[in-house]
């Protein structure tokens, strides 16, 4: 009876063993389901972490996705997305960041050069306006999405001033995935200034 129990013993241990290899080997060589379902997990986890600080809208239908090309007197091709401009004033990056409360709540155009956008779902782009890196990000989404391509071409963006907090996560993310900071300095969430395009001009 004793060797009986020692065998079943070793066969369990044995077949628990077996079952460990087989898990090891499953998660060192993901399937192409499992693979799947990683990408579905991050995008909803992008979705939700971008709902949770306020960003940007990506769930409704887009209010004024047209776009319409003109050439500038210089030859240059010039896109316009969302709504026609108006007469906002126009403030530059460096006051948005140095003054945020001044412009808390009202419409304003601001100019720049591209030097990020969201190429997964393009709901926004980042817009700096000298040679420090400061940026303003502009969510344009659910307006109108950020033409393709747009990083590096010089924009001018209307819309209403918003100061959001973003959780450090997400931050992280922003500045490891899109170079917008530094992701060790980040421990902390970010107050950032953002703007809510109504329209935008890409050339």
């Amino acid at each position: 009876m004793t060797s009986m129990k020692i065998l079943c013993g070793l066969a369990c241990a044995a077949a628990l063993t077996a079952c460990n290899d087989n898990q090891s080997a499953e998660a060192a060589t993901p399937t192409a389901q499992t693979a799947q379902a990683a990408q579905a997990a991050q995008a909803a986890h992008e979705h939700t972490a971008a709902g949770t600080c306020g960003e940007c809208d990506t769930t409704t239908a887009l209010s004024d996705p047209q776009s319409t090309t003109r050439q500038s007197p210089d030859g240059k091709t010039i896109t316009h997305v969302g709504r026609a401009f108006t007469t906002a004033q126009r403030v530059t990056v460096a006051d948005l960041l140095a003054q945020p409360d001044r412009f808390a709540g009202k419409v304003v155009s601001v100019a720049g050069n591209v030097s990020a956008m969201c190429k997964h779902k393009r709901a926004w782009f980042a817009l700096v306006g000298d040679d420090s890196g400061n940026h303003v990000r502009i969510f344009t989404a659910p307006v109108f999405l950020v033409p393709h391509g747009s990083i590096g071409k010089s924009a001018i963006a209307e819309g209403r001033v918003e100061v959001i907090e973003v959780p450090v996560e997400r931050a992280r993310h922003m500045a490891a995935e899109h170079k917008l900071g530094d992701p060790a300095a980040i421990t902390a969430p970010q107050k950032s200034v953002v703007l809510r395009a109504l329209g935008a001009d890409f050339s």
